[in-house]
């Protein structure tokens, strides 16, 4: 059998189907064919079946063989660029699509995926020019138009996202990912009850839709509905997003029944902060009468919690998924995750706590306190910044800010400013040299943070972990919040019933940073002038409503 016709059989399986019989078939041309002018094919081909099956490593091999034999083959680019983005290497994917648009300048697929790569690499304004672009050769396309609401939203330019979901909508009525989307850019434009509807629209059409009751369980957490938040939050596990967090054990979880003389493992998930804010549903936990409670936690949360007030009598562990091969667990009856707490226990929203959930180092405190008072002895007040937070999480573009949008606050006379930035933001206080002191290279863990934290009168942060973990310190703790904040904060207030020392400065325009920051400045210089206290004002009867009971 010749090359040609070894690859014409091929590709019959393959328009068939039958991808075992046409990789076998393939692999058998590259054997016996390595320099004919088709093998090129069986390599782009090959390929194309192991990114299908999500065999994104071999797809790669497979098809860089490919390019060896076919440099510039925009079908080969273009595939080659889709297994590099599922492997999270942007940078390279975006090259590779690039390189095929050239190729193929009115190409649907190429300039798609350009689009697509430049809208995950955070580059929304570009990816937002090749979906017009894409427009242009394929008017009103439902795919087009979704992806390009997408980079609109991405690009925090809300209310174009929104219209692009509806031409979709007009396209296409039951599409799923639009009607998702729309509830989602509704929310964040503050429209939530037509947020709400959007996910009821896409729940009556596809009632197993995951991410639709996800996204309805934290518009309700929002809006304060916490019996019927807490139920739908359930649906996270079953969300594409939380596959990969979703803990399997050989014991069965625990379904809110009896536990005395049971051994019940709870477990962290998600963020650091969300640790944090939930830790306090642990003694509920152990008052039930469990013979031990385990408590399985991010390791830079270990030491800090094995010292907590609220985890007494309680074996704090560090979770094994953070450890090569993992670990070895204890052994246990039943187990929870965390954020799960609320409905098992049936709670709504528990009252504040009386006293700090967690308390600093007394040695290590004082340590800080003697170090800031030698940087800045004349101080009268001493206050932390946070500016941002993990790139990686998904609002990280609309809840962080740059430190130059925090400028004013260098204006303050009497005010000793403390970096608690870490990360790569921390590198971004190189643009106030000598402004203020950098704690970052002493942060190594939760503990150190938390002796800073007490060290200090007050603490400005957007939110982040170090927002719950101030709150769970007792803290005097001033939030920035966007427009549309994340669900625990809740709308319109600007205390917390979760953490009586915190305060909340609010965008009141998506995006627009001056508002909240102006009114922390006015609030800072009143502490400085002494006009006022660093604590937040609790409104008692909010808390007070909350106090335990299912709502």
């Amino acid at each position: 059998m010749s090359a040609k016709t070894n690859l014409q059989a091929a590709l019959a399986k393959h328009m068939a189907g039958d991808l075992r019989g046409a990789e076998a078939l393939y692999r058998d041309m590259i054997r016996h064919y390595p320099r004919a002018p088709e093998t090129r094919h069986a390599h782009g081909n090959l390929g194309a079946i192991h990114l299908v099956e999500g065999q994104l490593e071999q797809a790669e091999q497979s098809l860089r063989a490919a390019l060896r034999l076919a440099p510039n083959d925009p079908g080969v680019l273009g595939n080659l660029g889709l297994a590099l983005r599922g492997r999270g290497r942007l940078d390279e994917a975006v090259s590779c699509h690039r390189k095929a648009l050239n190729g193929a300048p009115t190409s649907a697929n190429a300039l798609n995926n350009l689009g697509v790569s430049l809208t995950e690499r955070g580059d929304a304004e570009e990816a937002i020019a090749c979906f017009e672009r894409l427009l242009g050769l394929t008017p009103g396309a439902p795919d087009a138009l979704f992806n390009l609401g997408v980079a609109f939203e991405r690009a925090n330019r809300l209310e174009e996202a929104a219209r692009r979901y509806r031409e979709v909508l007009d396209e296409v009525p039951g599409h799923r990912g639009a009607l998702n989307n729309l509830g989602n850019t509704l929310g964040e434009l503050g429209a939530v009850d037509e947020a709400l509807d959007c996910y009821g629209r896409a729940l009556s059409l596809d009632p197993g839709n995951a991410d639709a009751h996800w996204n309805r369980a934290l518009t309700r957490l929002l809006l304060g509905d916490f019996a019927n938040g807490w139920r739908e939050f359930e649906w996270r596990w079953k969300a594409p997003a939380m596959q990969n967090q979703r803990r399997r054990f050989d014991r069965p979880a625990w379904d809110g029944g009896p536990l005395i003389g049971r051994t019940i493992l709870l477990h962290a998930e998600q963020g650091l902060g969300d640790t944090l804010q939930f830790l306090r549903f642990v003694p509920l936990v152990r008052e039930a009468g469990p013979t031990r409670v385990l408590l399985e936690v991010q390791p830079p949360l270990l030491s800090l919690l094995r010292a907590s007030p609220a985890v007494d009598g309680v074996e704090v562990i560090p979770r094994a998924a953070d450890f090569p091969g993992g670990s070895t667990l204890p052994p246990f009856d039943v187990h929870a995750p965390l954020m799960s707490l609320p409905l098992l226990l049936n709670r709504g929203l528990p009252a504040a706590p009386a006293v700090p959930m967690l308390r600093a180092s007394e040695a290590a405190t004082t340590i800080w306190t003697d170090r800031l008072a030698a940087v800045a002895p004349n101080a009268r007040i001493r206050c932390g910044l946070v500016w941002a937070g993990r790139r990686e999480h998904a609002n990280d573009r609309r809840r962080s800010l740059p430190l130059a949008a925090l400028a004013p606050l260098r204006e303050v006379p009497g005010v000793q400013l403390v970096s608690l930035q870490v990360g790569p933001a921390a590198a971004d206080l190189a643009s106030w040299p000598e402004a203020s002191f950098d704690a970052s290279p002493l942060l190594t863990d939760f503990a150190a943070t938390a002796a800073a934290l007490a060290s200090i009168d007050l603490v400005i942060t957007v939110d982040t972990a170090v927002a719950h973990l101030a709150g769970s310190l007792g803290r005097p703790t001033w939030v920035l919040l966007p427009f549309a904040p994340d669900w625990r904060w809740m709308l319109g207030r600007t205390d917390s019933p979760w953490y009586p020392t915190v305060r909340l400065f609010r965008q009141s325009r998506v995006g627009d940073w001056s508002g909240p920051v102006s009114e922390v400045v006015r609030e800072l210089q009143r502490l400085a002038d002494g006009r006022g206290a660093p604590q937040s004002s609790v409104n008692a009867c909010a808390i007070a409503s909350c106090n335990g009971a299912s709502t």
